[in-house]
């Protein structure tokens, strides 16, 4: 449930009013839900991809064309862009976990991390869902994705492509985020460091400073 500083501040009115009028019949008031909490799951399954099985999702349902969500990372699950199965009041939305993380299976090997392998898991997933046509929903990581799959593989059938927090080039993202190591405290940026000197980020030092 999210609460508002405007709906917090509606409420505080309003119970001061009740209160103004009637001390002993004040009522709390709970804000409603937002809409696309409301939204059902309408499906659930794996598709192969080069590597293993990924997990798809649906919410919702209508005639109008389907909305296929790829989530940030590499390495982040499909979760949290869930709020997107607000559209399915009209339109299947479609979401995956991609190879590597979440629901799906978590191979190990640098085989698997690849753009080119990345770009099939995409093919396979779009084949898999039987999507002729859809709607292209990118997030971070899943902007650069759907670009070289419009780029690379195809445009076909594909209506709109929406990047969320678009990362176009490596280059430029690294010369806006390694600033940020900066804002770290000292401690926390010396275990960065250290985790970029060994290549091991699987440190309690480093998760502290990622988290």
């Amino acid at each position: 449930m999210i609460v508002t500083r405007r709906s917090a501040l509606l409420g505080a009115a309003a119970l001061a009013a009740c209160g103004q009028q009637s001390q002993s019949k004040v009522q709390s008031h709970v804000p409603a839900a937002p809409a696309w909490t409301q939204i059902a799951q309408t499906g659930q399954g794996s598709i192969a991809v080069p590597g293993g099985n990924v997990v798809w999702r649906r919410f919702g349902a209508g005639s109008k064309t389907p909305v296929l969500a790829a989530h940030g990372g590499p390495g982040l699950p499909s979760d949290y862009i869930e709020p997107l199965k607000g559209l399915g009041d009209e339109r299947p939305v479609y979401f995956w976990d991609q190879l590597g993380c979440g629901r799906s299976d978590r191979p190990t090997g640098a085989r698997y991390w690849t753009r080119a392998r990345f770009l099939d898991e995409l093919a396979a997933v779009r084949a898999g869902l039987g999507l002729a046509e859809m709607h292209y929903y990118g997030s971070s990581w899943g902007t650069m994705l759907g670009a070289d799959y419009l780029i690379d593989r195809t445009q076909q059938g594909v209506k709109s492509a929406i990047f969320d927090g678009p990362v176009m080039s490596i280059r430029r993202y690294l010369a806006d985020t390694r600033p940020m190591i900066d804002q770290l405290t000292p401690e926390h940026q010396a275990a960065v460091h250290e985790a970029e000197r060994t290549n091991n980020y699987d440190t309690p030092g480093y998760h502290a400073a990622d988290d």
